[in-house]
């Protein structure tokens, strides 16, 4: 900025910013700070996303090392879905054997997947397993937003026994 200098009559001087000077000097920091907030703003979301990802894969993958543990019973995981608007598993109770442990397995995947939305904003979140030849793909779906149904997320995770 320039400092500006008027002459007055008698050889004295005024030095300072004029108005006009000080109102674009506020325009264009106004304008700064205005891109930060958000640049801010953009980079919460982002890592809000990534963060729901994560933790969406996280539960995928958890599902499938439980069935890797239970190879004998693959056949009962394919074709489940459970989580937000699924009849929901009562607790097995106990489990001694490969049954049993399937429908632990798949119970404790429900109480995650219903107990993660509030935490995590994995609102509605839905778990599904699907077989596709000895391809089994565990996917979450979840909404960001719990009162807007049109912004689905999905994440899947497969493997092969």
């Amino acid at each position: 900025m320039n400092i500006s200098s008027t002459q007055l009559p008698a050889g004295n001087t005024i030095q300072g910013f004029t108005l006009i000077e000080i109102l674009i000097a506020l325009v264009v920091l106004s304008t700064g700070l205005l891109g930060v907030g958000l640049m801010q703003a953009q980079a919460i979301k982002t890592t809000s996303d990534a963060s729901q990802r994560s933790q969406a894969i996280w539960l995928a993958s958890e599902i499938l090392d439980g069935m890797r543990a239970n190879p004998n019973d693959l056949a009962n995981y394919a074709g489940v879905t459970v989580g937000y608007g699924q009849d929901a598993m009562d607790d097995p109770g106990p489990a001694t054997t490969m049954y049993e442990r399937t429908a632990k397995d798949l119970y404790d995947w429900q109480t995650k997947l219903y107990s993660v939305g509030s935490r995590t904003g994995l609102y509605h979140a839905v778990g599904i397993i699907e077989k596709n030849g000895s391809v089994y793909r565990a996917t979450i779906r979840w909404q960001d937003d719990p009162n807007d149904e049109e912004d689905l997320h999905q994440v899947w995770v497969e493997t092969e026994y």
